[in-house]
């Protein structure tokens, strides 16, 4: 999965060359894992024409998103699908869930 975490990423974000990332257990239960650092990116996504700026965290919020639904796209194993709810749930709260959610619409 992180293969296609990072791929995805790069498309993204032509920013992004590669990097460390940060793996995040949730309490919900979910998980997800983002490129470490500070500041904000450009993120594009072609497919609903998202254009905005947010923080490498929730560039990882939505990488990983698109990530489990490649996941599930694959396999049909549910526990994909599963864990993508829990992750839009933390991001319900996040504080750019505003962003997160209009790139992933």
């Amino acid at each position: 999965m992180r293969v296609i975490a990072y791929a995805l990423a790069r498309r993204l974000c032509a920013a992004y060359s590669g990097g460390f990332w940060e793996f995040y257990d949730l309490s919900n239960g979910g998980f997800y894992m983002a490129p470490k650092g500070d500041g904000k990116v450009h993120v594009f996504w072609s497919d609903n024409f998202y254009s905005g700026q947010m923080s490498l965290d929730a560039l990882g919020i939505v990488t990983f998103i698109f990530t489990l639904n490649a996941a599930w796209d694959a396999t049909h194993d549910d526990r994909f699908i599963e864990a993508m709810d829990r992750l839009k749930d933390f991001a319900s709260g996040h504080e750019e869930r505003r962003e997160i959610f209009r790139a992933i619409d």
